[in-house]
């Protein structure tokens, strides 16, 4: 027996229903109709949309401001092609012809025609990026033409300070901030008094005496990470970070995580955190710092939070104080698992105000 070749044109819902003789297909059609047809005859099922709709008429917006790790660009569709644009942006990779498969914005839904800005992320110094922007509707995606551009170097080297104990760092510029480049290791305030020498993870919760010291009391790790400081030596206005120099504010250390990512809309940060920390084992415990590039040149080492986590975290103190009378707010870098997968983060947190962790200074 022939079996017969089903051709859909028309949109319809399909259901099976089993009897004791036999298995039949219901065709439950757009206009409420319903036609029952014996599975055992069917060879297959095929179906034609009879009108899928046109594409979307969309440009791109050239590239502008780019400034560090982003940069702007964007699209304008003319023509929706007759359906609702469900989604617009612009998608973005080091190869020619990106689709939305590749990194993209997310920069409307259901919207109609007009112009709109993407704000692209993550960009990687000295690297040429292709750029189109991208309109869907319910006939598929539309792309605008390609644009290209080549990004800089995300960070600038500063001029530099030295320490009132003849300490040299480097510096950085991120922005419109300098940072120095490593930890803080000085043992003597601006105006040369000296800052109290505590002993290393042994200061009590309550003791307030403003005091450093150096990892296990040992001098030879102040290179690369720097000494630990309590708040309140941190924060004490004869000031521990040369002239010129402050501790940073929570704000200020916001500001940072924002250069580096425009899209931080919590706490905690992945792009960020893997910008600010050095790569590799020299500094951190194999497996500590997943993803983490430096781009930013901060170059995070693993110098650890609260006198703990040496090798796997890092925290730096703000001048800002926390939401109670013994804390202070912070700002760290340290592992991490997003959707289960090892990431490492940045993080805007606080400590208590005599735990030891680091300093680094920036410019007024």
């Amino acid at each position: 027996m022939n079996k017969l070749i089903l051709l859909l044109i028309i949109i319809c819902q399909l259901s099976i229903v089993n009897s004791s003789a036999q298995t039949w297909m219901n065709i439950y059609l757009s206009d409420g109709s319903m036609t029952q047809i014996d599975i055992s005859t069917i060879d297959s099922i095929t179906y034609t949309v009879s009108s899928p709709g046109v594409l979307a008429t969309i440009t791109t917006t050239g590239v502008t401001g780019i400034s560090g790790p982003s940069a702007l660009s964007g699209g304008n569709i003319t023509a929706d092609g007759g359906s609702t644009i469900s989604h617009r942006g612009v998608c973005w990779a080091t190869t020619t012809s990106p689709t939305t498969a590749n990194d993209t914005t997310l920069d409307g839904t259901g919207t109609g025609t007009g112009s709109y800005t993407s704000t692209l992320t993550g960009l990687s110094a000295n690297t040429t990026y292709y750029v189109r922007a991208y309109a869907i509707n319910s006939a598929g995606t539309a792309y605008g033409n390609e644009v290209s551009f080549t990004t800089g170097d995300i960070y600038t080297m500063g001029s530099g300070v030295t320490d009132i104990d003849g300490n040299t760092y480097t510096s950085i510029i991120l922005g419109t901030q300098e940072w120095m480049q490593q930890n803080l290791r000085v043992t003597r305030y601006a105006n040369g008094d000296s800052i109290h020498n505590g002993v290393y993870n042994s200061w009590g919760n309550i003791d307030t005496v403003a005091q450093w010291a150096s990892y296990i009391n040992s001098s030879s790790y102040d290179i690369p990470y720097g000494k630990y400081y309590n708040w309140y030596a941190a924060t004490d206005v004869r000031n521990a970070c040369p002239t010129g120099w402050h501790l940073p504010s929570l704000t200020e250390w916001s500001a940072l995580r924002i250069y580096l990512n425009p899209n931080i809309n919590q706490n905690y940060d992945v792009l960020s955190g893997e910008m600010l920390t050095e790569v590799g084992s020299a500094h951190w415990q194999a497996g500590a710092n997943p993803g983490a590039t430096n781009s930013s040149g901060f170059t995070a080492v693993g110098s650890g939070l609260d006198f703990a986590a040496f090798g796997t975290g890092a925290e730096w103190w703000s001048s800002t104080p926390g939401p109670n009378s013994i804390s202070a707010k912070t700002m760290s870098v340290g592992p991490g698992l997003i959707l289960s997968v090892p990431v490492i983060i940045s993080l805007l947190e606080s400590s208590g105000k005599t735990k030891g962790n680091a300093v680094r200074c920036l410019k007024n």
